[in-house]
């Protein structure tokens, strides 16, 4: 199934479902190329897993260890101000050890907070109940981009995804894209970024 919505100029990564400004239509829906044979998404699901256990505590310090990284965060969080409203019920993925889950509390939203990583998830619940910003949570789950079944078509009033997973979904990320868009209510916004090669090489390079 295809499916069209319209963005204001120059964003492709905030996908605002209900704006009703004059701008190009940009095709956001799309199918998934063929897997090949030797593709097994559960052991790129593990591969990613692994990586990010192993990050934990780098991942909540990268937003603050470069000017890089602080005007990165800050770009984030003002997209967060402009799409999400107080008592939007959000389904967070790929939430990491929880510095936007904390933002999502102060703009008064509800949050179901989700990563494939258990470790980063231990860090959210710890770093979002450090900030006092637990009872905005509904739960903390384990849950992988591809594999959002356990939630209804229209469940929430917004998506978040940032730090790239629908990039770490590989093969698979037409159809991750596809349940960010199902989960959310008719109109609602899917706030996404994704990973860029420059940006992988700058990441990892030394």
């Amino acid at each position: 199934m295809w499916r069209t919505n319209r963005f204001p100029p120059g964003q492709s990564s905030q996908h605002d479902q209900g704006r009703q400004e004059s701008s190009p239509e940009r095709i956001t829906h799309v199918a998934d190329p063929p897997l090949s044979p030797a593709f097994e998404h559960t052991s790129s699901v593990a591969g990613v897993r692994a990586y990010f256990d192993a990050f934990a505590q780098r991942e909540w310090e990268r937003l603050d260890s470069s000017l890089a990284g602080q005007v990165s965060f800050e770009v984030h969080r003002r997209f967060l101000a402009r799409f999400v409203a107080s008592g939007m019920r959000v389904l967070e993925i790929g939430a990491g050890p929880g510095r936007f889950t904390i933002e999502l509390a102060g703009l008064g939203a509800r949050a179901v907070v989700t990563d494939v990583s258990p470790v980063q998830l231990e860090l959210n619940e710890r770093y979002v109940t450090d900030a006092g910003c637990a009872p905005a949570v509904e739960r903390w789950e384990l849950a992988d981009v591809c594999d959002l079944g356990r939630y209804r078509d229209g469940e929430f009033d917004a998506v978040v995804a940032y730090g790239g997973p629908l990039s770490y979904a590989f093969d698979r990320a037409g159809f991750a894209l596809q349940e960010l868009l199902r989960v959310v209510r008719p109109g609602g916004p899917v706030v996404a970024s994704v990973m860029s090669t420059v940006g992988a090489y700058r990441h990892l390079l030394p």
